[in-house]
C-alpha cells in the first residue's frame, strides 16, 4: 500500500524505469505534486496471421491517485485514431476504451505495474486499432460499446446466457451485501455459497457498490431501448 505521494512518486520512478527499458521514448512527468502522467510516443511490432503491423501512437497515461491499486486512464493525444468513428473511446473524457471495467481492472491487477500494463493491455488495444485502419475490421472481434458490451461481459464472468439472471448478479454485487445463504439467482437450485460464491467475491475484490450500480443502470438504459 502507498501510503504518501513521495512513496507513490518512489514506486512511479522505478516502474518506468522498467518500461522505459522497452519503451525508451516514455517518460515520467509530475503536472503538480503528486499528480503523475507518463508520456511520449509508444511504438509496436505485432506479428499477426502472417502479417506485421508496425505503428507507433503518442498517448498519455494518467496515474490514478491510488496507484498501484486501480489502473492508469490512457490518452492518445496525436490525434491518430479518428475522431468521427467509433474507435472504442469513451466520448466522456477522451480516454481508450481498453475494455470493460472489471476486465481492465482484473488483468492490471495480476501485476500491478506500468509495464505489464502496457505491454498486456494497452499495445494489444492499439495494435487492434492499427489492423482496423489498415484492414478495415478488428482482429480479435468487434466488442460492444457502453451497456450492451458491459452486459455481454458479466454474462460471460457469471457463465451465464440470461440477461436477467445476469443483472440480478450486478444487482446483488451494487447492493454492496448479499445472503451467501439465499439460493443463487443462476437456477441451478444451490446456495450462493455452493455456487456463484467465488465469481462475486473476485468481483466484489475489484469494484465498488458504486462502480457496479453505475454499471447496472447503463445496461438498464440498453435494455430499455
Amino acid at each position: 500500500m502507498i501510503k504518501s505521494i513521495d512513496d507513490k512518486k518512489e514506486l512511479l520512478i522505478k516502474h518506468t524505469k522498467q518500461l522505459r527499458e522497452r519503451f525508451s521514448a516514455l517518460e515520467l512527468v509530475e503536472l503538480e505534486p503528486g499528480r503523475f502522467v507518463v508520456k511520449g510516443n509508444l511504438g509496436f511490432r505485432v506479428p499477426y496471421n502472417g502479417k506485421i503491423i508496425e505503428d507507433d501512437y503518442d498517448i498519455e497515461i494518467q496515474i490514478p491517485d491510488d496507484y498501484p491499486h486501480s489502473p492508469p486512464d490512457v490518452k492518445e493525444v496525436g490525434d491518430k485514431i479518428p475522431k468521427n468513428v467509433d474507435f472504442h473511446v469513451n466520448v466522456s473524457n477522451g480516454t481508450l476504451c481498453l475494455g470493460a471495467p472489471l476486465a481492465v481492472k482484473t488483468t492490471f491487477g495480476r501485476q500491478r505495474n506500468l509495464l505489464w500494463f502496457v505491454e498486456k493491455q494497452l499495445v494489444p488495444f492499439l495494435f487492434g486499432i492499427s489492423y482496423k485502419l489498415k484492414y478495415g475490421k478488428l482482429p480479435f472481434g468487434e466488442l460492444s460499446h457502453g451497456g450492451e458490451g458491459l452486459l455481454e461481459h458479466y454474462k460471460e464472468v457469471f457463465a451465464i446466457n440470461d440477461e436477467a439472471i445476469a443483472l440480478e448478479f450486478l444487482r446483488m454485487l451494487a447492493g454492496g451485501n448479499y445472503d451467501e445463504h439465499s439460493m443463487c439467482p443462476c437456477g441451478r437450485d444451490l446456495k450462493i455459497k455452493k455456487c456463484h460464491r467465488k465469481v462475486l467475491k473476485k468481483a466484489r475484490n475489484k469494484q465498488s457498490p458504486e462502480e457496479f450500480q453505475k454499471e447496472y443502470w447503463s445496461i438498464l438504459m440498453f435494455l430499455s431501448r
